[in-house]
Order: C-alpha cells, then structure tokens, then sequence
C-alpha cells in the first residue's frame, strides 16, 4: 500500500482580533503521517491561547477557531468553530467591569456547526492509493453540512484538553483562561 510522500500538518489557530491577524495565535501544530488516502480521527489537544496578546475589547464576544491541514505546505481544508467569550455569571453579564475579570469567563465551542472550506491542493498522484478516482469526494472531504461528527481531525468531547473548556448546558464553569 502505497504512502503519502509528506506528512499532514494539522494547525489549530485561535483568532484573537478580527481587525488584526496579528492577534491569531497558533495554539499547537502537529504533523501527521505518513498516511494513506482515506478518512482519519484524531484527538487534537492544545492550552487555552495567551489573554495578554488578545486585545481588551476582543476577550468578550465572539471570535472563531480554525483547525487547518496542509500537505507539502500547501492547505487543502480548513475547519472553523465559532467561539463565544461571556460571563458565566448574569450580575457580570449585565454590567460587565471596565477591565474583563479573565477568571469569571467561560468559552463556549459552537462544535455542531462548523464551517468547512476546501482548497486545491496537489496531491503527489503517485503515492496516494486510489487517486485514479479522485472525482468522487471520499468521506474526508464530506459535505459542508454533514453533522460535525463527519469532519475530520478534532475531537470535541468535554475529556479533551483544550475542547473541554465548552461551557456544560446547566453547569457553570470559571477561570477557564
């Protein structure tokens, strides 16, 4: 069976400011393979992104989540999560301080709906079994509105890492910075 020739970088990006993507941190890179052609699950874990590069009227609110692949530096998926960044607490949420309290925030992960775009990419046609027919899509470039559960390369549930910093419906959770 043949291989891929390179591995896939995996790359999980924290968007930290929409105006400045100077603010986007990379969170964790992993590189993975070599592989065969075909669907893969994984568990992607990295820490919560740095505050302090975050500007201040960017910790609250809604910002995104990407989590890309590359194949010989060339990205051919892209997977994005919006991320909401409240108070847990009503009181704070009603009238929040001046300065954010980095303790009192919870993350919510919108993991159900992610927001899928593909690229081109130029897959080395002689190291990838089954290339030939390439004109279907396999299960790893599924559908744009297939559940989350289709999608490759992350995995949401509350045991992991930085995933686990999604708010329980019914339970508050704090400090998660």
């Amino acid at each position: 069976m043949s291989i891929n020739a390179a591995d896939l970088e995996w790359k999980l990006t924290y968007v930290g400011s929409a105006e400045d993507d100077k603010c986007d941190q990379i969170l964790d890179t992993v590189l993975v393979g070599p592989v065969v052609r075909g669907a893969y699950k994984f568990v992607f874990q990295a820490n919560p992104p740095d505050v302090s590069k975050i500007p201040q009227e960017d910790i609250l609110g809604v910002t995104v989540l990407l989590v890309t692949c590359s194949y010989n530096n060339q990205e051919f998926i892209r997977v994005g999560y919006y991320v909401n960044n409240e108070y847990a607490d009503e009181e704070l949420k009603e009238d929040p301080p001046a300065q954010p309290r980095i303790d009192r925030i919870v993350r919510n992960i919108l993991a159900e709906k992610p927001r899928v775009t593909r690229f081109p990419c130029d897959f080395d046609s002689q190291s990838i079994p089954g290339i030939e027919n390439a004109g279907a899509e396999d299960e790893m470039m599924a559908d744009e509105n297939a559940p989350a559960q289709a999608m490759p390369g992350v995995d949401f549930s509350k045991e992991q890492g930085f995933f686990s910093q999604q708010q329980v419906p019914g339970q508050m959770q704090q400090g998660l910075w």
